[in-house]
Protein backbone atom coordinates (compact mmCIF):
# COMPACT_ATOMS: atom_id res chain seq x y z
CA UNK A 1 0.00 0.00 0.00
CA UNK A 2 1.09 3.49 -0.53
CA UNK A 3 2.37 5.37 2.87
CA UNK A 4 0.59 8.51 3.40
CA UNK A 5 3.02 10.75 4.86
CA UNK A 6 5.47 9.42 2.18
CA UNK A 7 2.61 10.93 -0.77
CA UNK A 8 2.42 14.06 1.54
CA UNK A 9 6.20 14.68 1.23
CA UNK A 10 6.18 14.14 -2.29
CA UNK A 11 3.36 16.26 -3.25
CA UNK A 12 4.75 19.05 -0.91
CA UNK A 13 8.19 18.40 -3.02
CA UNK A 14 6.71 18.87 -6.46
CA UNK A 15 4.71 22.00 -5.09
CA UNK A 16 8.31 23.47 -4.30
CA UNK A 17 9.41 22.58 -7.97
CA UNK A 18 6.24 23.71 -9.71
CA UNK A 19 4.77 25.99 -7.66
CA UNK A 20 1.78 27.00 -9.92
CA UNK A 21 1.19 23.50 -10.86
CA UNK A 22 -2.16 23.48 -9.33
CA UNK A 23 -3.13 19.82 -9.33
CA UNK A 24 -0.44 19.18 -7.02
CA UNK A 25 -2.12 21.16 -4.59
CA UNK A 26 -5.11 18.79 -5.03
CA UNK A 27 -3.35 15.86 -4.41
CA UNK A 28 -1.67 17.63 -1.10
CA UNK A 29 -4.57 18.37 0.42
CA UNK A 30 -6.38 14.95 -0.63
CA UNK A 31 -3.46 13.31 0.68
CA UNK A 32 -3.88 15.20 4.06
CA UNK A 33 -7.40 15.11 4.19
CA UNK A 34 -7.31 11.54 4.33
CA UNK A 35 -4.60 11.40 7.00
CA UNK A 36 -7.75 13.36 8.96
CA UNK A 37 -5.61 16.22 8.96
CA UNK A 38 -8.65 18.34 7.16
CA UNK A 39 -7.86 21.85 8.80
CA UNK A 40 -4.39 21.81 7.08
CA UNK A 41 -5.76 20.85 3.37
CA UNK A 42 -7.91 23.43 3.26
CA UNK A 43 -4.94 25.66 2.21
CA UNK A 44 -3.67 23.63 -0.50
CA UNK A 45 -6.80 22.73 -1.80
CA UNK A 46 -7.89 26.74 -1.90
CA UNK A 47 -4.46 27.26 -3.82
CA UNK A 48 -5.34 24.69 -6.46
CA UNK A 49 -8.62 26.33 -6.99
CA UNK A 50 -7.20 29.70 -6.97
CA UNK A 51 -4.72 28.68 -9.60
CA UNK A 52 -6.99 26.67 -11.38
CA UNK A 53 -10.44 27.76 -11.35
CA UNK A 54 -12.10 25.03 -12.94
CA UNK A 55 -10.53 22.23 -11.28
CA UNK A 56 -13.93 20.17 -10.12
CA UNK A 57 -12.25 17.68 -7.88
CA UNK A 58 -10.77 20.12 -5.69
CA UNK A 59 -14.04 22.11 -5.29
CA UNK A 60 -15.04 18.84 -4.30
CA UNK A 61 -12.59 18.10 -1.94
CA UNK A 62 -12.86 20.82 0.03
CA UNK A 63 -16.77 20.43 0.37
CA UNK A 64 -15.47 16.82 2.02
CA UNK A 65 -13.24 18.58 4.07
CA UNK A 66 -15.50 21.29 5.41
CA UNK A 67 -18.13 18.58 5.98
CA UNK A 68 -16.03 16.46 8.12
CA UNK A 69 -15.06 19.38 10.04
CA UNK A 70 -19.10 19.94 10.47
CA UNK A 71 -19.53 22.76 8.49
CA UNK A 72 -22.38 22.35 6.80
CA UNK A 73 -23.03 25.47 5.31
CA UNK A 74 -19.79 25.52 3.61
CA UNK A 75 -19.70 22.29 2.51
CA UNK A 76 -23.15 22.40 0.69
CA UNK A 77 -21.57 25.51 -0.77
CA UNK A 78 -18.20 23.47 -2.63
CA UNK A 79 -19.67 20.21 -3.80
CA UNK A 80 -22.57 22.50 -5.57
CA UNK A 81 -19.99 24.65 -7.47
CA UNK A 82 -18.08 20.84 -8.21
CA UNK A 83 -21.36 19.67 -9.15
CA UNK A 84 -21.76 22.50 -11.55
CA UNK A 85 -18.48 22.60 -12.58
CA UNK A 86 -18.42 18.96 -13.80
CA UNK A 87 -21.79 19.58 -15.78
CA UNK A 88 -19.99 22.55 -17.54
CA UNK A 89 -16.49 20.29 -17.99
CA UNK A 90 -18.74 17.29 -19.34
CA UNK A 91 -19.91 19.60 -21.77
CA UNK A 92 -17.02 21.26 -22.89
CA UNK A 93 -15.48 18.05 -23.96
CA UNK A 94 -18.03 16.08 -25.47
Amino acid sequence: GENPAESIDYFRKTIELAPGYAPAYLALGTSLSREGRHREAIQPLLKAVELESDLDRAYFQLGRVYQALGETEKAKEYLNRAQALRKKNLLRFR
